[in-house]
């Protein structure tokens, strides 16, 4: 790592910038490796209002809005009363 001091800049100013900027920029790296590249495609679809909420209990996802019909990937649409 090469190190530049700029004429006129404080040396502890540098080495606070460079802090703050491995604290944004080390954040955003992961956020962008956790998204896959490609959607997943055995998801429902949900047709018509909001997800407000999203929870997995086991090996079941619990999924909250206000929301009436789901479509399922085989084409089957579930309504779903309030």
């Amino acid at each position: 790592m090469v190190v530049r001091v700029i004429p006129g800049v404080p040396r502890k100013v540098l080495i606070v910038l460079g802090i703050l900027l491995a604290v944004v920029a080390i954040p955003a790296a992961i956020a962008f490796a956790l998204v896959p590249e490609d959607a997943r495609r055995d998801t429902p679809i949900v047709l018509d209002g909001q997800v407000l909420t999203v929870d997995q209990v086991g090996q079941t996802i619990i999924v909250g809005g206000d929301f009436t019909q789901v479509q399922l990937q085989d084409g089957t649409v579930l309504d779903q009363a309030y």
